[in-house]
């Protein structure tokens, strides 16, 4: 469900880095997921500077799509400045951020806003397993 002029219950902030291959999946499972509940959304990408032909999908999901809001970041960042740059344009009175490589899936926004209930602020997932190569593991656990 899409709002028209009025603030959305939900925001879904992603931060996009060289992610042309995946733009038009993780749209789709996001619509899978959001159609369905009974909340008005909006999904939020920012291009964190990408090489590739991510802003030109960004922004045609947009012109397509009047649920979706684009922005785009003059040179590569990092992710939590792109995040940032999400969170501060998100209107929704919820804030999901995902990943654009669907590391974390989408699947799993209901989860989270289930447990958005009496006091509780902030709800934030943590994988039960990581897809890591060996030597990056062994690097976090040494750092850890």
């Amino acid at each position: 469900m899409t709002s028209f002029g009025r603030a959305p219950d939900l925001s879904v902030v992603v931060a996009v880095y060289n992610s042309d291959h995946t733009i038009d999946q993780l749209l789709s499972e996001l619509r899978q997921v959001l159609d369905p509940l009974d909340r008005t959304y909006e999904i939020v990408l920012v291009d964190d500077g990408s090489t590739d032909q991510s802003w030109g999908r960004l922004k045609a999901a947009a012109a397509d799509h009047q649920d979706v809001r684009a922005f785009r970041l003059l040179r590569n960042y990092g992710e939590q400045s792109a995040s940032l740059c999400g969170l501060r344009e998100a209107r929704g009175a919820v804030i999901v951020t995902l990943d654009d490589d669907l590391q974390h899936p989408p699947s799993e926004i209901p989860l989270l806003l289930d447990a958005l209930s009496g006091d509780v602020d902030l709800v934030y997932g943590v994988p039960t397993s990581m897809r890591q190569h060996q030597l990056r593991r062994l690097a976090a656990w040494l750092w850890k």
